[in-house]
């Protein structure tokens, strides 16, 4: 053994982890071997101890922290909007669809009733004028209905 190395077994046993792990930290290139079987010594051991000083202090660039992160985050996320739905600061949008086509449904009713209505509040108009109203109606209606798109969606162009 030249002076200066050590052997990847004698590094591993001597830092507490396998010779597999060793070579996942040369692959991330926190460590580098000075030849086949061999680590310089001792930059090899501050390599290795720097780095978990780096990760002690959330610093180093492990995927596992940063996935831990994120995961915490997004619970975090999570609750909030849980707790704001609760608080009735946001509504479920299947929600305020049901109540839209509820209202929506209701007026449409009541404007196809308008022609009817007309026909009682003025008994001298002949059929021939409350069909026109009627007809007037439905095509408003129609009108409206399309703007919207066949499946009550957005208006075409938006």
């Amino acid at each position: 053994m030249a002076a200066g190395e050590i052997k990847t077994a004698e590094l591993a046993k001597m830092v507490g982890i396998t010779v597999q792990a060793l070579g996942q930290h040369e692959q991330r290139k926190i460590i580098k071997k000075s030849r086949r079987g061999f680590y310089p010594h001792p930059q090899a051991i501050q390599s290795l101890f720097g780095h978990y000083r780096e990760q002690a202090a959330g610093r180093a660039g492990s995927s596992l922290t940063q996935a831990r992160t994120d995961l915490a985050n997004a619970q975090k996320d999570a609750v909030e909007l849980k707790n704001a739905i609760t608080r009735g600061e946001y509504l479920l949008a299947t929600e305020v669809e049901a109540e839209w086509s509820d209202v929506l449904s209701s007026i449409r009713a009541r404007m196809l009733a308008l022609a009817s209505d007309i026909a009682q509040l003025l008994p001298h108009l002949s059929k021939h004028d409350i069909l026109a109203i009627d007809s007037a109606i439905r095509d408003a209606l129609h009108e409206a209905a399309d703007a919207l798109g066949a499946d009550g969606g957005e208006a075409e162009g938006k």
